[in-house]
């Protein structure tokens, strides 16, 4: 409820501000030195639309998405099907290589997943999905659209309990995807360890009695 009232006050804001101003990235999963944006954020955009401003790579520029904001995406890399395979190996505990699928019944780590990235879409029978476009395209040349999906396992009557992973879905690059997002990751910026932060006070600490001793010296003359 907190987060969503975050958000929504977020949204007044930057719509005061005007609808124009690029904002950063700033709701994000930090995972193994790596920070992810949510691709929640990103639902609605083409694969095409990604490409005009991240290539297969590294961004340059902001990126529209409609109905939502303009992102600064400058630092950002849209991310490989083999860097998200690698993402969702972390929660699975599994060493799968792109593409690939997977299905466990009443997993530990679909509902660990959808806990800290924002579901994407929600079909219904209490199946909840986070996915989004990957910079990689198979031979026929149609976007990666890897996802997993908890099933939550509120209706068994329909098969449900079955928790899925997956980085072999793909669609036609010229497909406009609304109910997809996109992942982009980079590097995790590094935190600073208490034992840093009590190195750092100690050197501003000896700079300043080196100044104080200075000035006592100046002072004699």
């Amino acid at each position: 409820m907190f987060k969503l009232i975050t958000r929504l006050l977020v949204v007044l804001a930057f719509s005061w501000a005007g609808s124009a101003s690029a904002i950063p990235i700033t709701d994000t999963v930090t995972l193994d030195g790596k920070e992810w944006a949510q691709p929640a954020d990103f639902t609605g955009i083409s694969w095409n639309t990604i490409f005009a401003v991240c290539g297969a790579g590294p961004c340059i520029g902001n990126l529209i998405v409609p109905f939502r904001f303009t992102y600064e995406m400058d630092g950002w890399t849209w991310a490989s099907n083999a860097q998200v395979q690698s993402l969702f190996n972390t929660f699975t505990g599994r060493s799968d290589t792109a593409p690939t699928l997977f299905t466990e019944a009443y997993s530990e780590w679909a509902p660990a997943v959808l806990a800290v990235f924002d579901s994407s879409f929600s079909p219904g029978f209490g199946s909840d999905y986070v996915a989004g476009w990957t910079s990689s395209l198979d031979a026929y040349g149609r976007g990666y659209l890897p996802f997993v999906r908890d099933d939550n396992g509120d209706r068994p009557d329909l098969g449900g309990g079955d928790d899925e992973v997956s980085t072999k879905r793909t669609n036609f690059v010229f497909q406009q995807f609304e109910s997809a997002g996109a992942w982009f990751v980079r590097d995790a910026k590094p935190v600073p360890t208490p034992a840093t932060l009590a190195l750092f006070g100690l050197a501003l600490a000896c700079m300043w009695i080196t100044r104080r001793k200075r000035g006592a010296k100046v002072s004699l003359f």
